[in-house]
């Protein structure tokens, strides 16, 4: 697939130099006497925070619960203290009432996802679990969809229905297009407006697992995968360039500021 990040940054005079002999995925962009990475361009933050956030799930939703702003409570667990996890799973299941879910406090892509109905399933996989990684429980929401926001300077840019994935165990199987009343939109962007100011970003996708009546912050993420929103709807691609040439604008008056 082509690169729209890079047709951006040509659109808006930058240099583009791979640097496939210190690593096979770095770029570096150039404009006159500045110069910046890739990493640049997908974290771009305001708050000094920002990067430690996004990398820590219980952090995230902290500061949102903190802001009232509705998010699944998330908590770290102990996977070695079995006395500690009962406890946590009692909890996040309401005495075995709902299912939990356990998977990586910095885990990406649906990647180690878990869900449990009872203490003794969870007790007879958590032996396999990868030891030394810091991993999360929470209480399993039930949605009718997974709906994406993105956001650059504290307003969406667009919005898109998560497509399917094999490895997401827990996301609904959607056949076809779901229509969005425009007053749940209205609502998902009000409150996707509130999250990326509590947290700093400026540029940011918030997922939400929309149920039957009320919605919930799932995800916030510094490096939303735009390709799999262009292979899912083709036709955005050249919004996705317009994103980023704004972006790419953005950061060269950050960096002349400097």
């Amino acid at each position: 697939m082509i690169s729209f990040i890079n047709e951006a940054a040509t659109n808006r005079g930058w240099e583009i130099e791979k640097l496939l002999t210190t690593h096979p995925y770095l770029t570096k962009y150039s404009k006159g006497d500045i110069f910046f990475y890739s990493d640049g361009i997908v974290n771009i933050p305001i708050n000094s925070q920002s990067e430690i956030i996004a990398n820590n799930k219980v952090l995230t939703t902290t500061i949102l619960e903190n802001e009232n702003i509705p998010c699944i409570p998330t908590k770290e667990i102990n996977i070695a203290n079995k006395d500690s996890l009962y406890e946590d799973f009692q909890h996040f299941s309401f005495n075995n009432s709902n299912t939990v879910v356990i998977k990586p406090i910095n885990g990406q892509k649906s990647e180690g996802v878990y869900s449990f109905n009872r203490f003794e399933e969870l007790l007879k996989e958590i032996n396999k679990l990868p030891k030394g990684r810091p991993y999360c429980i929470s209480t399993y929401y039930p949605h009718k969809y997974e709906i994406r926001l993105i956001l650059f300077k504290k307003e969406v840019q667009f919005y898109y229905m998560k497509p399917n994935n094999e490895q997401n165990i827990l996301r609904p199987l959607v056949t076809k297009e779901i229509p969005i009343e425009k007053d749940k939109l209205e609502h998902l962007m009000c409150i996707s407006r509130k999250a990326a100011s509590v947290l700093g970003y400026d540029y940011v996708s918030i997922d939400f697992l929309v149920g039957e009546e009320n919605e919930k912050i799932i995800e916030v993420n510094l490096k939303p995968n735009l390709y799999a929103f262009i292979r899912q709807f083709p036709s955005n691609y050249k919004k996705c360039v317009t994103l980023y040439e704004k972006i790419f604008d953005y950061k060269e008056a950050l960096l002349l500021t400097k």
